[in-house]
């Protein structure tokens, strides 16, 4: 197969490898040639059975398994770096998902001790992972995903002793462990399968791309930050001016291309277009791969300025800056009709100034000098000026963690 810009990509960190290779800072598996050799260390490489196809994926290249004879298998060094603080993560999409299907598997086959696993069940169109020590030290969690996207992200990390799971970049559960949960040395991960004996389920049909394991914890923020936004539209809600217009682009995608409605668009089957809308509109982007079709919105607002009310600046009445990508930030939403921000201050309900900015793109994260302020009621005090005059205003807002 030809090799492309990148591959089914796999970036392992790993510090402390004590099973006969030599240690290393970091080493990759790039899959540049559509091989499963290793890139930048000497370390064994992917094991790959059948003959999968290399296609578009999320960084580049991937490749699709049939759900019959085609996998993956890590070596089994790797599992070493699950017991201490790590970021496990990798994207996938299912084709034609049907039954049972093992998206990845390590464990003893005999029992629950030391076992990790992603399983889908079609019936319930769940996924179900489960990671074990002992009986005891044992964690089922079930989620579903968003049916409008092809693509999906699987994030597990590690802080100490506690496990949170993430999906799409979205925080999903966590739970404290008894103790550190050791997987077993002599078995590799096998991706797309379960290689135990009699084990129920079949093979994985579809992508498993972009796998990586990074020897610490991630944060929330670095999670949403590393999301490739696959399919999805890149250009947020925004408030524009009648006769103006906007550019929209959407990320990495694998496919024809539809935008919707075409009548105040320039194209509809590029991933950049340029809208001009009369009055506020909704707009979708479908992306069409074959086997799945994504699907995503932006809303455009359209603002006349002859009808500006100057006196409705709008701020919410709450915000929950917790790293997830939404609502992180407390800020102005209706900026157009700011000509020039004089000052936006926040104080406590102690009096004490906590943040203060001049600039209508700027918002509140939430902390002060570095510092996370305490879940509560703070107040705002904004001066701004709108059609030539100025304006004042002040209100309560809560703060939620």
């Amino acid at each position: 197969m030809n090799s492309n810009k990148y591959l089914l990509g796999i970036v392992f960190f790993v510090t402390t490898l004590r099973v006969g290779y030599a240690q290393s800072p970091s080493f990759s598996y790039g899959f540049n040639d559509c091989t499963g050799e290793a890139a930048g260390a000497i370390v064994p490489g992917l094991t790959i059975t059948g003959s999968p196809q290399c296609v578009c994926g999320p960084n580049g290249k991937s490749y699709v398994l049939n759900g019959i004879d085609q996998t993956f298998l890590a070596p089994t060094l790797l599992n070493n770096g699950f017991t201490n603080d790590f970021t496990f993560d990798f994207y996938f999409s299912n084709s034609t998902p049907t039954g049972e299907s093992h998206l990845f598997y390590v464990g003893t086959c005999s029992n629950v001790d030391s076992l990790m696993r992603l399983r889908h069940s079609n019936d319930t169109d769940e996924y179900l992972f489960e990671i074990s020590g002992s009986i005891n030290n044992f964690f089922p969690i079930k989620f579903k995903v968003d049916q409008s996207k092809c693509w999906h992200r699987f994030t597990l990390v590690k802080f100490e002793l506690e496990y949170f799971l993430y999906v799409d970049s979205k925080f999903v559960s966590k739970f404290l462990a008894r103790e550190t949960i050791v997987l077993p040395k002599n078995k590799g991960i096998a991706f797309g399968y379960n290689p135990c004996p009699g084990a129920t389920g079949g093979n994985f049909s579809g992508n498993i791309d972009e796998i990586s394991f990074l020897n610490r914890a991630s944060s929330a923020q670095e999670i949403v930050a590393g999301d490739l936004n696959l399919d999805r539209i890149a250009s947020p809600p925004i408030t524009i001016f009648k006769g103006e217009s906007v550019d929209l682009t959407i990320g990495q995608n694998c496919g024809s291309i539809f935008w919707a409605p075409a009548l105040s668009l320039n194209r509809v089957d590029s991933s950049a277009v340029i809208a001009t809308p009369l009055e506020t509109t909704m707009y979708t982007v479908s992306t069409d791969n074959g086997a799945c079709i994504s699907r995503d919105t932006v809303t455009i607002y359209v603002a006349d300025k002859d009808n500006l009310d100057c006196s409705q600046l709008l701020l919410a009445s709450a915000f929950t800056p917790n790293g997830d990508g939404r609502n992180d930030f407390y800020k102005i939403d209706n900026t157009f009709i700011v000509e020039k921000l004089d000052f936006f201050e926040i104080y406590a309900r102690n009096g004490s100034k906590v943040w203060e900015s001049s600039d209508i793109n700027q918002g509140w994260d939430g902390s002060m000098s570095g510092t996370l302020q305490a879940a509560g009621t703070y107040l705002y005090r904004i001066k701004y000026q709108c059609n030539g005059q100025s304006y004042f205003a002040t209100k309560a807002f809560v703060l939620i963690r």
